[in-house]
């Protein structure tokens, strides 16, 4: 399923690009995506599913260079750097599932590093000309992300116990409310801690640490090291953009995720009703969830 969804996001701008080929091929520079970081969203929680299903047929990586060329299109700094963590983690499970051998991949590093110095390089820099600062640089000092990353900030210590709210409006002249959603702070951490304080802080701890220790349990397991892949794309696209926080499709996809994990670690979950209960249970008798079950 993942696997179809990435190839979908491929297809999606493959068409753009289609359509818009002679401007693509007079400007030397990646189009204009309105879509572009939940196209680089989709693609990067979706890249590691050609590395795990390589382990069953070895073909399914030829799939990768097209994901990384998709990615690059896109015309998204997320992608472009996140996109290159996530590649060289891929690379490692390759290797720790021993799809590929350590000195095969040390040989396709080398050749792929030396083409990048030689030829890449430049490519990257064209395309992505448009997104550069008057500085040259890909990332500069004034951009409204610092200012929402020190608005978080403040948000949190004005009532630091809840924070403002996931409805604050405040800052919505650095970013864009979209209608019925949220307001985005795009990091994850100014996230929590600017809308939802302490109490989110708590909350979203319980839950990071709930998910990686599922994670951890299931670490032998190809598929799971696999999840695990795209459990981490998803937190790192959340430094820059909405990532998680959009409840569809990006929270749904992590819910589908660990839905997988469970079934694959034979993990058992319990219903709130269950959750009530264990905790009744637990303040009359002292026992535990391990005994109601």
């Amino acid at each position: 399923i993942f696997c179809a969804l990435g190839w979908g996001m491929v297809l999606v701008v493959a068409v753009t690009y289609a359509k818009n080929w002679q401007e693509f091929i007079e400007s030397g520079s990646a189009l204009y995506l309105s879509y572009r970081n939940f196209a680089a969203t989709i693609l990067l929680t979706t890249l590691p599913m050609p590395f795990y299903l390589a382990g069953l047929k070895k073909y399914h990586l030829l799939s990768v260079p097209v994901f990384m060329t998709a990615l690059l299109l896109t015309g998204s700094r997320t992608a472009l750097v996140f996109g290159a963590v996530l590649l060289v983690l891929c690379c490692v499970y390759l290797v720790r599932t021993g799809v590929v051998s350590k000195w095969a991949m040390l040989g396709l590093t080398a050749a792929g590093a030396a083409a990048l110095a030689l030829f890449g390089m430049d490519a990257v820099k064209s395309l992505y000309e448009f997104r550069l600062s008057g500085s040259g640089h890909l990332i500069s000092g004034d951009e409204d992300r610092w200012k929402l990353l020190a608005a978080g900030v403040q948000d949190f210590l004005r009532p630091p116990l809840f924070g403002t709210g996931l409805g604050n409006t405040a800052h919505s002249a650095l970013a864009a409310i979209v209608p019925g959603s949220m307001a985005f702070y795009h990091n994850l951490v100014a996230q929590v801690i600017g809308s939802m304080g302490i109490v989110g802080i708590f909350a979203y701890g319980v839950l990071i640490r709930d998910r990686f220790s599922l994670l951890l349990r299931g670490r032998k397991d190809p598929f799971v090291g696999a999840m695990l892949l795209s459990y981490l794309a998803m937190l790192m696209v959340s430094m820059t953009n909405p990532g998680e926080f959009c409840p569809f499709p990006n929270a749904a996809l992590m819910v589908m995720v660990f839905s997988m994990v469970e079934e694959a670690v034979g993990a058992e979950t319990a219903t709130v009703t269950q959750l009530r209960r264990r905790g009744a249970l637990r303040g009359s008798t002292g026992g535990s969830y391990a005994q109601y079950k």
